[in-house]
């Protein structure tokens, strides 16, 4: 039996999380369901369950999350897990262990984590407990907990017992190994897309089957203003408030056509661009603050904070948009830019992870310094300057490659005999 683990997965009361993750274990699912494909991953019978952890320090929520159950693609079991927010941070996976330790037995042939700390160390910790191979999953964000010192002893005494680490790109593999992970242990498999999903559509048709939906609020108007599209949450890692301060300046530059980006406004002709608006999909701890802030920055009537989006309509915002941008502060490989692309959307993102992999040869897209809402700023404006042959940008990408490939690739590595 091949088990994953992660707490980034959908779950009922977070339906878009880790969208990634869902993409991925569903082709895992069918893969292993699929006569042909078992003698490519050694013969695997097939069996395969999904473990979503939900930490949770409530415990008086435990047994709904108990009831909680996805079956068919893949089969998952949630598992309440005790979590001390902030203050716990270097205690929480010896939690993750003892709750996965009652729900993890010696029938898994293999174990895959799918997140850096605390997951895959209470993982590894688990499948060494069970004599069970296991693998460790790195997205890119979580990183950030090597620069810990107690948290990193414990991340390279799992990586230690690990078969291998698997990352998405080669600048998350470069920095693995610099906080002393060997290059022998890492692979690097990058994040998939779904382009049955994601594809070129003209911005008529998107507005047409999104206002069907009745997902267009009437104080959204798209139809004929330019529009800038961030996707993430609202966390500090993902660079939103950098990105009010850049839309700040760009309004300022567009209210003024002949001054520098950040000058005042001295002529009140309307030039090219001026109405353009910013929408923001996703939900996070921020939210409220980043509300005032564009109170603050006199922007609030042109930001539309749009919530959580289904994945399908996602793809639908991404064709009416005009330009997609990604202020993260740290990223691995991130799928909305891959999105974007093969949508044929333009993308201003920060020069972190893949991104300058994924946008150094394509010349509708800018690479900006990360945390400098000015440089962000610039780079809007030089795209939303000019006309882009979106069809043709959409084409261009088409050669990335499917989740159900991606899937292949980590089976290949997993289960192999």
């Amino acid at each position: 039996m091949l088990i994953t683990v992660s707490n980034l997965f959908p779950r009922p009361d977070q339906p878009t999380r880790g969208m990634f993750n869902f993409q991925l274990f569903c082709e895992v699912n069918n893969q292993l369901a699929v006569g042909p494909r078992q003698q490519a991953v050694g013969g695997h019978g097939g069996q395969y369950l999904n473990i979503c952890l939900v930490p949770e320090w409530r415990l008086w929520r435990w047994s709904t999350i108990r009831r909680w159950k996805m079956t068919g693609n893949p089969t998952t079991v949630y598992l309440p897990v005790f979590y001390l927010p902030v203050l716990g941070r270097s205690i929480n996976w010896w939690f993750y262990y003892r709750a996965l330790r009652q729900g993890v037995n010696g029938a898994a042939e293999s174990i895959l984590a799918s997140w850096l700390y605390p997951d895959a160390v209470a993982v590894a910790r688990v499948a060494q407990d069970i004599g069970a191979p296991v693998w460790l999953r790195v997205h890119g964000t979580d990183r950030y907990h090597l620069k810990n010192r107690h948290r990193r002893r414990l991340i390279l005494e799992a990586v230690a017992y690990a078969q291998g680490v698997i990352c998405n790109c080669q600048a998350v593999a470069d920095d693995l190994v610099k906080w002393g992970i060997s290059m022998d242990k890492i692979h690097i498999i990058p994040n998939g897309i779904d382009a049955g999903l994601f594809h070129y559509r003209s911005k008529e048709d998107a507005l047409k089957r999104l206002g069907k939906e009745g997902a267009i609020a009437p104080n959204v108007s798209v139809a004929y203003s330019p529009s800038v599209l961030f996707i993430g949450n609202l966390v500090p890692i993902k660079g939103p408030d950098v990105l009010l301060r850049a839309f700040a300046a760009l309004k300022r530059k567009q209210l003024s056509s002949d001054s520098p980006l950040g000058s005042p406004s001295t002529t009140t002709e309307q030039p090219k661009n001026s109405t353009t608006v910013l929408l923001i999909i996703g939900s996070g701890p921020m939210r409220a603050h980043l509300e005032r802030l564009t109170r603050e920055l006199g922007i609030a009537d042109q930001v539309h904070f749009l919530g959580n989006r289904s994945h399908d309509e996602v793809a639908l915002w991404m064709n009416v948009a005009d330009v997609l941008c990604l202020t993260s502060r740290s990223e691995g490989m991130p799928n909305v830019v891959m999105e974007a692309l093969v949508s044929g959307i333009p993308v201003v993102a920060t020069s972190v992870g893949a991104c300058p992999e994924l946008l150094s040869h394509e010349l509708t897209a800018r690479l900006c310094k990360p945390d400098d809402s000015m440089d962000v700023a610039i780079r809007l404006h030089e795209v939303l300057e000019h006309d882009v042959d979106r069809e043709s940008l959409a084409c261009r990408h088409h050669h990335l490659n499917s989740w159900a490939h991606r899937a292949e690739d980590m089976l290949a590595l997993v289960c192999k005999r």
